[in-house]
């Protein structure tokens, strides 16, 4: 009985610190994770600004194609194509109606110009 309570004990260690390292995980400076993103609007043909952690706005820049038929809310999917965490543009991939988005640059909004966002707009 006593072998037991040790291993669930010594289990229910392991399991905090993992679950505390992985809830310590912070991207490096000018950078995010994806985990951190919280949502999204469409701002015409070839602007989307994402919200990151409810602080950050970015705006991602795309070939206008991509955006043509979509709507400001309109459902998208956004892969790393890493290990989680978007530096550069080239480090994501946007997916939206199906269509693969080229994005072509990624701009970490100051505050000023992310509350400049037309209100309907903003992420």
């Amino acid at each position: 009985m006593k072998r037991s309570r040790v291993a669930g004990a010594a289990g229910a260690a392991l399991a905090l610190s993992l679950a505390t390292g992985a809830a310590a995980q912070h991207a490096p400076k000018g950078c995010f994770l994806t985990q951190d993103l919280r949502s999204h609007t469409i701002a015409g043909k070839d602007t989307i600004y994402l919200n990151v952690n409810g602080v950050d706005t970015y705006e991602l820049k795309t070939d206008p194609a991509c955006l043509a038929h979509a709507t400001s809310h309109e459902p998208m999917v956004v892969k790393d194509l890493g290990l989680g965490t978007i530096c550069h543009a080239r480090d994501l991939e946007v997916i939206v109606r199906g269509s693969h988005c080229h994005i072509a640059s990624m701009t970490k909004l100051t505050q000023a110009a992310a509350a400049a966002i037309p209100k309907a707009l903003q992420p």
